[in-house]
């Protein structure tokens, strides 16, 4: 069974600038965005280490591992 994650990004007019999906089955992150992917972001929380990034890749942050897309990357493959 997957987990999915949904959650919309606002513009600073309150209108909504892109949407982010994420789900996870097993050791694999599938996340897209659709709408505005200019700088985005995601932070694996409480997670020390992952495998790959296709699409991206991770540095290690206190809270977890901090995924970072490729420029104007839209979409990313997680290997925990």
């Amino acid at each position: 069974m997957a987990l999915i994650f949904l959650s919309s990004v606002p513009t600073i007019k309150g209108d909504t600038a892109m949407i982010l999906e994420a789900s996870r089955e097993n050791r694999i992150i599938q996340a897209k965005v659709v709408g505005e992917s200019k700088s985005w972001s995601m932070l694996l929380r409480n997670i020390s280490s992952v495998k790959s990034v296709e699409g991206g890749f991770a540095i290690k942050d206190e809270q977890g591992m901090k995924i970072i897309p490729r420029e104007k990357a839209s979409s990313l493959t997680i290997t925990l």
